[in-house]
């Protein structure tokens, strides 16, 4: 069985639409897929229903930012996308992210570059509210200010960067049991990529099990196959799912393409046993929205 899950749309920073991720998904012989936006379900239900019509199951997911402090991703899967708590947190989260780009965005004017937020919404066009730094690198580059995204987000956007201002975010207990009362489970995303020493990641996910964890994405594109046999023995140790995920965001984003990594790492069995326990849950009927 292959599967990917963890995707990105237009819903927030992607580049393809909800149809055109499972259009992607089905070309390629994916058999199922979850759509993770970041902090939005808003493209899951058209993703479910280009599945229904290609044969492709789609996962209720989103992915989650949670207060740490550099970046640590938390993924929902098989979540009640119509729960009232559910709502209202990404209401909440919505706010936030608001306020921050135009914080943002003032931030880019002052230092004299010209980018507005209509300049950032026409980039976003099927994401709402819910645009965000992706589409400010991608306005620097189209007014010739940055090279492309990566150059922005290393000369402006990134993380301690002149013009980057930090989120507020939720507790990581606050997004797992968050996730949990809507019928989902809890998957800490890429934790390569957490920004603390090698020797205290364990303690960190340790931590977080203690909190209610239920899974490791221990296979992502930009592990390396150390990096995943270790995700894969700390998952084991805590009793955690193991899962996989290629974070795709779009064509023009290299090294995260849809399936990336899937024939370096063959992570089949480890998430047969992830994507079981979901469709457990959705018999169960925990993951209402899971069509």
């Amino acid at each position: 069985m292959i599967v990917d899950l963890h995707l990105h749309s237009t819903a927030s920073d992607g580049e393809l639409t909800p149809e055109q991720v499972v259009e992607q998904a089905k070309h390629m012989g994916i058999d199922g897929i979850a759509l993770s936006d970041h902090d939005t379900v808003a493209g899951v239900e058209r993703a479910q229903a280009a599945g229904r019509r290609l044969g492709v199951a789609v996962v209720p997911a989103i992915e989650l930012s949670a207060a740490f402090a550099g970046e640590l991703h938390i993924l929902g899967y098989g979540l009640d996308i119509h729960h009232a708590d559910f709502a209202a947190f990404t209401r909440r989260q919505q706010l936030r992210r608001t306020q921050r780009n135009r914080r943002m965005i003032e931030a880019l004017q002052q230092a004299g570059l010209a980018v507005t937020e209509e300049d950032c919404r026409r980039l976003a066009p099927g994401a709402g509210d819910n645009w965000g730094r992706s589409h400010m690198a991608r306005a620097l580059v189209e007014k010739g200010y940055c090279g492309d995204t990566k150059d922005a987000f290393n000369r402006y956007l990134g993380y301690g960067k002149s013009c980057y201002v930090p989120r507020e975010k939720t507790p990581p207990s606050e997004c797992i049991g968050l996730i949990h009362r809507c019928g989902g489970l809890a998957v800490l995303a890429h934790p390569g990529l957490i920004q603390v020493p090698e020797h205290q990641l364990f303690a960190l996910i340790h931590s977080l099990k203690e909190q209610g964890l239920d899974g490791l994405e221990a296979y992502y594109p930009q592990h390396s196959g150390k990096q995943a046999a270790q995700y894969v023995r700390f998952a084991r140790m805590l009793e955690l799912y193991v899962t996989y995920g290629s974070d795709f965001h779009g064509p023009s984003r290299a090294g995260n393409e849809m399936l990336a990594g899937w024939q370096a790492h063959h992570p089949e069995r480890d998430v047969v046993r992830f994507w079981d326990r979901l469709m457990e849950e959705k018999q169960k009927g925990n993951a209402h929205s899971f069509k």
